[in-house]
């Protein structure tokens, strides 16, 4: 049997095979148009983005230059640190992964996601998660990379500070860069500029010689795969390791003082006046700069920035003190050169010295009887002073301390650095408002009042003194020395300032300060260096923290005993180092600062004359003198 379809059943069928067919044409060119649009009109632009996803470029971090101190010696180097991250353009999952890693490295959640919604970078660059991985952190997320698209572990140089805490208020130490440091730093740079989790140094040496440290960042371009992974090296540019940098610090010193200083509160440094080179600087207490490396916990940041000690403070150069007996240079010197007195006039002290309505007395209640400039040094005659203060009235004394040095910074190259004050009546007038009492000038005279000034001052003045007015910017750097071991750049010492004194002013306050150390009764006597011709000049100081009601401290706490103060200098005659020790509540200066500095300076003429060869006694014997050279060493110090 057939089928057969009428006229009307024969033009429905047609015109749906032309519907039916007109739909297909318009189908495929519409896919046509898709295929011509994606291949010819955007095809360099997919064919640039398809390469860029699987040809990176990955940065190679240039090792940081290292540390060494003035004879070579290593104190920091630099060791292998793996660091967690994550490349957002790689990631699949967020959630998850971010979740995996808080477990992986004991990381709060919502820090991991606050650092990658705080990235700015380039979304195939790793957002540096946790740096400072332990060996079960890393063995966990290595087991499970490959489970997590955009999880990144790399491998950076970590600061290695192989004698501890040794010096870290001036070494400073490595943190990842803050927002503003990261636009501070590359509106300097025009190239290599510094990436979002990229470490810079923090304080003292590492901050100020960044630029030197740091190096060159190199790169390679690699290809990956879907997931991010490396599937092949295509070509690299090396990194250009950091200058390595030779401190002015003498690394045997510096241990020693370090051990001599132990528990302490306070500051025990060193330098060489000739050329201002810090040969050691202790700061107490100390921290360890290992805590900040790879990001510090917030419990040990806590536990530092409320430490009532405030071991982060870097007491040598922003610590303010009142200078008490270490003062009375000033008024000396400004009594001389004004022909207030002269090297013979003498003052008599009865133990006391009435100004007014007031007493005010010397530390010896029986009196030190008839003194002149040399004795007053010597016995620290608190009478004397007090006279001199008188006469020469508080803004002379201010005009004379500023032009020994105080009151304002010395200019040493670690940032921070505090000026102190040296009072004046202008100064009071602008800082309070009030007019100046003379009964306050009294006070200054003995290095009290308003009067603060910072170890490392104190330290230049008396060392300027020493050497006959010169002084001499106080620095740490020495010399730089690049990967091939060629010197690059190297300090020449700078002549910050010379002080104007008649030679008779400069031999009688130096003959004073001899007579401190050197002569019986002087009050640090019992402080001398165990040489017979190696001699040491110094001053001793105890600075009040509280006033006194009568004759009895108006508090008993341990914290507000006096600060105890020595600096001295060695040889007298021609001095190659002048050391300060000052003990927060440490007491009297002559029998808790000046024993410090005596078994400091012991140690240096021993570490010299043991790297001259020859016997501490020989080198006693010629009166401890060393061969100064052209370069601001000395031919014992190599």
């Amino acid at each position: 049997m057939a089928f057969t379809f009428g006229h009307g059943e024969d033009r429905y069928l047609k015109a749906r095979i032309r519907i039916a067919f007109y739909i297909a044409v318009a189908f495929f060119s519409l896919m046509l148009a898709r295929l011509w649009y994606l291949q010819i009109f955007q095809g360099a632009h997919f064919r640039q983005e398809s390469e860029e996803n699987s040809i990176r470029m990955k940065e190679i971090l240039a090792s940081r230059g290292m540390i060494r101190d003035r004879f070579g010696k290593l104190i920091i180097d630099n060791k292998p640190n793996y660091v967690a991250g994550i490349v957002p353009e790689d990631v699949r999952d967020k959630n998850r992964l971010i979740g995996f890693m808080s477990d992986a490295v004991s990381m709060p959640v919502t820090a991991i996601a606050k650092k990658l919604q705080d990235y700015r970078g380039p979304r195939y660059l790793p957002v540096p998660i946790k740096r400072g991985l332990s060996w079960s952190e890393l063995a966990r997320l290595e087991a499970h990379r490959f489970e997590f698209p955009g999880l990144d572990i790399a491998v950076e140089s970590r600061r290695s500070y192989i004698y501890g805490d040794i010096a870290p208020h001036l070494l400073g130490y490595l943190s990842e860069i803050s927002p503003d440091e990261l636009n501070a730093w590359n509106a300097e740079r025009e190239d290599d500029r510094y990436q979002q989790g990229d470490q810079i140094g923090k304080g003292g040496i590492e901050r100020r010689y960044e630029s030197i440290l740091k190096g060159r960042d190199g790169y390679k371009t690699v290809r990956v795969d879907s997931l991010g992974r490396e599937i092949a090296e295509l070509g690299r540019h090396d990194p250009k390791p950091g200058t390595n940098l030779h401190l002015t610090l003498d690394l045997d010193l510096q241990l020693y003082a370090r051990e001599v200083f132990k528990d302490k509160v306070g500051v025990l440094l060193a330098l060489d006046p000739r050329t201002g080179e810090i040969l050691s600087v202790v700061n107490s207490p100390r921290y360890d700069p290992e805590l900040f490396s790879g990001g510090i916990s917030s419990t040990n940041w806590i536990r530092l920035r409320d430490d009532p000690d405030h071991p982060l403070e870097n007491r040598a150069i922003r610590g303010l003190y009142p200078p008490g007996s270490t003062y009375k240079i000033i008024p000396a010197v400004a009594a001389l050169e004004t022909k207030t007195v002269t090297p013979w006039s003498k003052v008599y002290c009865s133990g006391y010295y009435r100004f007014g309505n007031r007493t005010f007395r010397c530390w010896k209640p029986s009196g030190h009887g008839w003194v002149d400039v040399k004795d007053a040094i010597k016995h620290s005659c608190d009478v004397f002073f007090y006279t001199m203060g008188e006469k020469l009235g508080v803004d002379k004394l201010a005009e004379y301390a500023s032009h020994l040095g105080l009151g304002r910074p010395t200019g040493i190259d670690v940032d921070g650095e505090k000026g102190g004050i040296v009072p004046s009546s202008g100064w009071k007038l602008n800082r309070f408002k009030e007019p100046w009492y003379p009964g306050e000038t009294i006070s200054v005279a003995i290095g009290q009042g308003y009067n603060l000034a910072t170890p490392l001052q104190v330290a230049t003045v008396y060392g300027a003194l020493g050497i006959g007015g010169k002084v001499y910017r106080p620095h740490l750097f020495r010399s730089a020395v690049d990967e091939n071991g060629e010197t690059v750049k190297r300090y020449e010492p700078v002549l910050h300032d010379e002080i104007r004194m008649s030679p008779s002013t400069l031999n009688v306050v130096r003959a004073g300060l001899s007579s401190v150390v050197n002569e019986p009764g002087g009050t640090a006597y019992w402080s001398r260096l165990p040489f017979k011709n190696i001699r040491m000049a110094g001053k001793t100081g105890t600075a009040q923290v509280v006033g006194y009601k009568g004759d009895a401290r108006s508090a008993g706490s341990a914290e507000l005993e006096d600060h105890a103060w020595f600096v001295g200098f060695a040889p007298v005659d021609n001095p190659t180092i002048v050391a300060v020790a000052l003990v927060e509540n440490g007491g009297h200066g002559s029998s808790t600062a000046a024993p410090l500095v005596k078994q400091l300076l012991t140690r240096y003429f021993e570490l010299t004359a043991e790297r001259q060869g020859v016997s501490i006694e020989d080198f006693d014997r010629h009166g401890g003198a060393t061969v100064h050279t052209a370069d601001g060493g000395d031919s014992g110090l190599r």
